[in-house]
């Protein structure tokens, strides 16, 4: 059954419950309701509206093509929608769906498209498509064009059968046609022109029109928003970290601004944000680039509701609505970097086995350029992922038990249930952690401090654990470990740690980092590949770094590598996190 939320603020405190889509008030309920505080200053009345069931996503940002070329912020992008979906507007992680740089195949997408995903989108849902990469517009017989996405394996526009690699947006209407969702926004950071659209845009209806926001959520609809027209590039800055659409896109929907809610009234509509971002990004890239809005079908659109207004838990939850209208005037919040973070600027060292003692995906020894980063200093603890995961109540390490969380499950590995205090202590290092809840960590951390945060990228690992980019064989700085200066496996004497140890507790080096030596192997951001163009190991296998406690010194080098499939969660492996911030930032 459809639901109509309706939502009116007095001068005292009441709990209103749900309105059915016939106007009949029911009963207060504590399941579904509006919690409204007390504020005899301040009176605001919000629009009715129908709200969506779930919210789906597909993300696919392209930074590295085989054939086009490569663009810097597209990842970026795609990470920071993440975030905002997740934080901002409840998208659940599972109803998320990300492809980047080589992800991104042209059957990947189509199977996104075309398989299980998509199928378990119902009519009252919404979906997400945004795209971050290049385009491209045919010119067909007639004077007709034709608009398409670039997969990573797109080949050059002057190849033989060269548009036969590309995603059509022939091949997107089909999609938006057949697919169950309400409402799809198609947000495609990319200059290109031909989509089959049915107009120009959704006339502005006036707001005080009765039910306007009621035909707008009940009426299905699907629109489109490029970043610019044919002919014209999309513009990048290292200033913004993001391209001019994106970084624009998020000021209209973010949070911290919710700029494109021209009218204040809570609800983020389609047009606004089209309106918006025409308008900002054609100032931002002094008019190189203009947005396209159009519709594909249908007369409803999608809407957004801001948080600040009111904040959808759960199904089974209430609508929580703060009344501090002081709050629609906010500034944006400056990005801030915790003091456990070492700053690296931007630099170009030799990556890979400079000694000769390596093993071949280590070589051969090529020039790297990394953009300035801050990398955690210690290997993210039990206590620092133990909170994320009481948050966020998923990203289980693959150990934990429901129940009782510090007791490992039945049927997990032995050799978590013989590392006792080792596998639950607050200041030792968290384990058994998948690729993909290792990222949504430190994504959830660069939430929490307004820049973005992701797993390190090997060029950055490697760089941080050589000491910046030194010639030097381990992150301690020396040619050789003892058993004094890192934790793993040693081959005569006393092993003090049969386990993992505490982080810190073997000190840090120069450049105040700890155990980028030893302890655990830490998951890196990338997917593994030859350093001499050797194909990959697949999508689904990510490089892990730095030597473990069940290791002998020679594999805690800072060039090794090993390479892991992303679901795994292993008792010898870990991580840490790097945020990435643009311009000024605070240190706290």
């Amino acid at each position: 059954m459809k639901r109509i939320i309706l939502w009116s603020i007095f001068c005292g405190c009441f709990v209103f419950g749900a309105v059915l889509a016939q106007d009949k008030q029911t009963e207060p309920s504590k399941k579904r309701g509006i919690v409204v505080e007390r504020n005899p200053d301040v009176t605001i009345n919000l629009p009715e509206y129908i709200e969506y069931d779930k919210s789906w996503a597909i993300l696919v940002g392209i930074n590295k093509f085989k054939h086009w070329p490569n663009l810097n912020h597209a990842i970026n992008d795609v990470d920071a929608m993440k975030s905002m979906l997740m934080f901002t507007y409840g998208f659940k992680e599972e109803n998320i769906k990300v492809l980047r740089d080589k992800e991104a195949t042209l059957d990947n997408i189509k199977t996104l498209l075309d398989g299980d995903f998509i199928t378990r989108i119902r009519e009252n849902d919404r979906l997400i498509f945004f795209w971050a990469g290049h385009g491209e517009t045919r010119k067909l017989v007639g004077g007709r064009e034709s608009g398409y996405l670039i997969p990573y394996e797109g080949l050059l526009r002057t190849e033989k059968n060269a548009y036969a690699t590309y995603l059509s947006m022939d091949k997107i209407k089909q999609f938006s046609d057949k697919c169950a969702a309400k409402h799809i926004l198609f947000l495609v950071d990319a200059c290109y022109s031909g989509f089959a659209a049915s107009k120009k845009g959704l006339p502005p209806l006036p707001a005080e029109l009765k039910n306007y926001y009621i035909n707008l959520t009940t009426e299905p609809g699907r629109q489109i928003i490029t970043a610019g027209g044919k002919d014209e590039l999309v513009v990048e800055s290292g200033d913004w970290g993001h391209s001019a659409f994106t970084y624009k896109l998020l000021h209209a929907l973010s949070h911290r601004m919710y700029a494109a809610d021209a009218d204040k009234n809570g609800l983020i509509t389609t047009n606004e944000i089209a309106s918006y971002l025409v308008d900002k990004v054609c100032k931002l890239t002094e008019y190189k680039q203009k947005p396209v809005f159009a519709t594909l079908s249908g007369e409803g659109e999608m809407v957004f509701i801001r948080k600040d207004i009111a904040t959808y838990y759960s199904e089974k939850d209430t609508f929580f609505i703060p009344i501090d209208t002081t709050r629609y005037e906010e500034p944006p919040k400056p990005p801030t970097i915790p003091l456990d973070y070492v700053r690296f600027l931007k630099d170009e060292y030799i990556m890979g086995d400079t000694f000769g003692d390596g093993e071949a995906n280590e070589k051969p020894p090529h020039t790297v350029t990394v953009e300035t980063f801050y990398i955690l200093d210690h290997e993210v603890t039990n206590k620092e992922y133990f909170e994320f995961v009481r948050e966020t109540k998923a990203h289980y390490p693959v150990w934990m038990g429901r129940i009782d969380p510090l007791t490992v499950r039945d049927g997990c590995s032995y050799d978590f249930k013989k590392m006792d205090e080792a596998l639950i202590g607050d200041n030792y290092p968290v384990v058994g952690v998948s690729w993909d809840d290792a990222q949504a960590y430190c994504e959830w951390v660069g939430a929490k401090n307004n820049v973005t945060g992701r797993l390190p990228t090997e060029t950055e690992w490697e760089y941080a654990a050589r000491l910046g980019g030194e010639g030097v064989r381990f992150a301690t700085g020396t040619d050789h470990l003892s058993e004094s200066d890192a934790n793993f496996l040693v081959k005569s004497g006393v092993d003090n740690w049969r386990y993992t140890a505490p982080v810190g507790t073997f000190g840090r080096n120069q450049l105040g980092l700890a155990d980028m030596a030893g302890n655990v192997w830490e998951w890196c951001y990338d997917v593994h590949t030859g350093y001499a163009g050797a194909s990959s190991a697949g999508s689904r296998m990510r490089v892990i770094r730095g030597g473990g406690y069940n290791m002998f010194d020679w594999h805690c080098r800072s060039t090794k590598r090993l390479v892991l499939p992303i679901s795994d969660g292993m008792a010898t492996v870990g991580f840490r996190v790097v945020l990435i911030a643009r311009g000024d930032v605070t240190r706290k």
